[in-house]
């Protein structure tokens, strides 16, 4: 992707390709371009634990405007998409498995399935998936944004030849304690409290503690609904056999109650998850993560002076512009975008060797002017 253009982000956790039981499974990302204007972008995969996963894929195109491009030969994943064109891109299988997560950037909003796809060896062929699609899909809308107080979401509980289940992670965004209502049923209610940074995760039917009938095959289909008094962060993942393979986690800005007024040529403060909003130009910029901090402690002499990096995302007339990625370095402290540049002015607090920051201790200072 062209640096310095913000980009619109979806994660997707709990993907990837191998073997469950004796079944191949392959994940499949249809990227749908419905747009008159054509769109780039790319893929990433990563572990659990944020290194590199690199993933071989196969791909397909489909529209009457002829294949774009695609370059799949590294551990990132750039294409182009023409307009009215769509992109399949499926997981090449492979023993070990490989499960991580992804991510996905585009320089414009692309309509998005991902689909599990679980299949069967038969004698003398290889894997056939056919006869497996829409086996488990995760659609983008159905899944809750990062930064909310209340959502739903849909459950799936299947037992047959393979268990599929849906699990749920819940993080306290805030600096305070927060309680968390869940709600299935009426009869069927639990109510916990989150310290700050606390996960809440769990299988749906162990948590509300359902009982199973025993009838082969046994299908569950409902609704849960999650409230809380402080900030989330939810993911929700479908499962087969027991592995979280089918999920996504969508990025979104923080609520009202989080908006910091500010104007163009003014410095502003933001911490985590709070919005900074220039009401003349109907923008909004939230801070929402701190993917890296390896600054100089103040107590200790370093040859290197290090650097914090921080994610804003920006919104304009409630259209999502994308993710911007900025840093204290002098080099790339700046983003220009449409016809503004946004600054990043400091990160507080400065570290100290004997201390760790949380996450709700950071503070950015930053500004936004107008192009000339």
């Amino acid at each position: 992707m062209a640096q310095g253009n913000p980009s619109r982000t979806l994660y997707y956790s709990g993907l990837g390709a191998g073997m469950v039981d004796d079944r191949p499974f392959r994940t499949v990302f249809h990227l749908m371009n419905e747009s008159d204007q054509e769109i780039t972008g790319e893929l990433r995969f990563f572990t659990r634990g944020g290194d590199v996963l690199t993933v071989e894929v196969s791909s397909a195109w489909v529209g009457e405007e002829g294949p774009g491009t695609l370059d799949a030969s590294g551990a990132v994943i750039d294409f182009v998409i023409p307009s009215r064109v769509s992109l399949e891109l499926a997981t090449v299988l492979v023993t070990p498995s490989k499960v991580g997560m992804a991510r996905l950037d585009s320089s414009e909003e692309l309509k998005t399935r991902v689909v599990l796809q679980v299949g069967r060896f038969p004698p003398g062929l290889g894997p056939l998936f056919e006869q497996f699609e829409h086996y488990i899909e995760s659609e983008a809308e159905i899944f809750a944004a990062t930064g909310v107080k209340s959502f739903s979401f849909p459950i799936l509980l299947f037992r047959g030849v393979k268990e599929i289940n849906t699990a749920f992670s819940l993080v306290n965004l805030s600096a305070a304690p927060g309680t968390v209502r869940l709600t299935l049923r009426p009869d069927h209610e639990k109510v916990v409290t989150l310290q700050p940074g606390q996960s809440l995760d769990h299988y749906f039917d162990r948590f509300w503690e359902i009982a199973v009938p025993e009838i082969f095959p046994f299908r569950l289909l409902t609704m849960a609904e999650v409230s809380s008094d402080v900030l989330l962060s939810p993911a929700v993942f479908r499962t087969v056999a027991g592995l979280p393979l089918s999920g996504v986690r969508v990025v979104s800005t923080a609520l009202p109650e989080q908006l910091i007024e500010t104007q163009l040529d003014e410095e502003f403060a933001l911490a985590i998850n709070q919005t900074g909003r220039i009401q003349s130009e109907n923008l909004q910029l939230t801070f929402w993560d701190v993917t890296e901090d390896s600054r100089c402690p103040v107590d200790v002499n370093c040859i290197q002076a290090g650097q914090a990096t921080i994610k804003v995302q920006v919104s304009q007339q409630g259209n999502d512009l994308g993710e911007m990625t900025l840093t204290t370095d002098l080099e790339s402290n700046s983003m220009t975008f449409d016809s503004y540049t946004l600054r990043l002015v400091g990160v507080e607090p400065d570290p100290v060797s004997t201390q760790t920051i949380d996450m709700s201790e950071y503070r950015v200072t930053l500004v936004v002017t107008p192009d000339p």
